[in-house]
């Protein structure tokens, strides 16, 4: 305030000059600047509110599919199949009702019996094999490649060279007496002849003969004054044997016994 100026009159009322000094500053207000950390934030929070909230409110709104849940088949008793009885009854042990019982046990409807189950029809009874010796009608060499056996042999004069079927090729024996070769025809047969093609060192003594077992031997041919050449010696009817040998006692030359060939027919 300012004091009051001059004398003032008595009794008057005092009238004080006041000076009013003009209004200071406004107080500086604090700054409001919102910091960017706040934002991310918010921004965050917001988001994940809304990712929440948005399936929840679509989940509200679907309906349960009825159909689909009226659909699912219900879980089967234990016993299904069996007759009911509580759940302590031993299932293997129960005799299952006709209803349940496997397809496997049922008996096959007529017509679609299985082949393995099928009686077999009766086999045909094979008519028995011809017995006794076998016959030759066609007149062929049966000892032609048959086995065949000698007393002595060599490899270039073996006895197997006597029923090859070569007239180039022979048997011979070594330089002594007796000496024999026997050939096996695998079976009993019918014989009507055996015939001997010699060589030069044939034999002027000897015997064709034949045998069922390789043992007795029978006589269907012999001579003590051979002269070689080709010998037929014709068996009597119903002679038969297996085996057949030309058994050679003398020789007519210096040499052993030798054939080209030994026929039987």
């Amino acid at each position: 305030m300012t004091p009051p100026t001059g004398d003032a009159p008595a009794g008057s009322d005092l009238v004080l000059a006041t000076t009013i000094a003009p209004p200071a500053d406004p107080p500086t207000v604090p700054s409001r600047r919102v910091r960017p950390w706040l934002v991310g934030v918010a921004v965050v929070a917001v988001v994940g509110l809304v990712a929440v909230l948005v399936p929840l409110l679509q989940g509200s709104d679907e309906k349960p599919d009825l159909a689909v849940a009226s659909s699912a088949p219900a879980e089967l008793p234990w016993n299904i199949g069996y007759p009911s009885g509580p759940s302590t009854v031993d299932a293997a042990g129960v005799t299952p009702s006709p209803s349940s019982t496997a397809a496997a046990s049922v008996s096959p409807t007529p017509g679609r019996t299985s082949a393995a189950s099928a009686k077999p029809s009766p086999s045909k009874t094979p008519s028995p094999k011809a017995t006794g010796p076998r016959a030759n009608p066609s007149g062929a060499n049966i000892a032609l490649g048959k086995p065949v056996f000698a007393s002595t042999e060599s490899a270039e004069v073996s006895a197997a060279k006597a029923v090859d079927g070569d007239m180039s090729t022979r048997w011979s024996s070594a330089y002594s007496a007796p000496e024999w070769i026997m050939v096996d025809l695998g079976e009993t047969w019918k014989i009507s002849s055996v015939t001997l093609f010699w060589e030069t060192a044939y034999g002027r003594s000897y015997r064709v003969e034949v045998s069922a077992d390789g043992k007795t031997w029978k006589s269907i041919y012999s001579t003590t004054s051979g002269e070689g050449g080709t010998v037929k010696a014709a068996a009597r009817s119903g002679t038969t044997g297996r085996y057949v040998r030309l058994y050679g006692t003398e020789v007519a030359t210096i040499w052993g016994f030798s054939i080209f060939e030994m026929e039987v027919r």
